[in-house]
């Protein structure tokens, strides 16, 4: 990819507005630390043992990469097409 494209798609990414998905990362806790939560209302956990949990994070997408991979993808209406997703997006929340 040319230096001077590149440097278009990344101007091209940095005007996007930022935008979070949803997902979840595992983490791992003693029992102890449980019981203190609103897990431990429901069942409790020994103290000592470590449990792995599955946690909800938000993450901010990465604009740059995928402005990116819409140009290899379809060229410059790609990219369009991706801004315009965007932008919808954020009109429906």
């Amino acid at each position: 990819m040319k230096k001077n494209i590149a440097t278009e798609l990344n101007q091209i990414a940095d005007s996007i507005p930022i935008v979070f998905n949803w997902s979840t990362e595992k983490i791992i806790m003693k029992g102890w630390e449980l019981n203190l939560t609103p897990f431990g209302d429901h069942f409790k956990y020994e103290k000592e043992q470590d449990y792995t949990i599955d946690v909800p994070v938000m993450i901010a997408v990465e604009h740059k990469q995928q402005v990116k991979d819409a140009y290899k993808r379809g060229g410059p209406s790609a990219v369009r097409e991706y801004y315009q997703s965007v932008v919808a997006k954020i009109k429906k929340q």
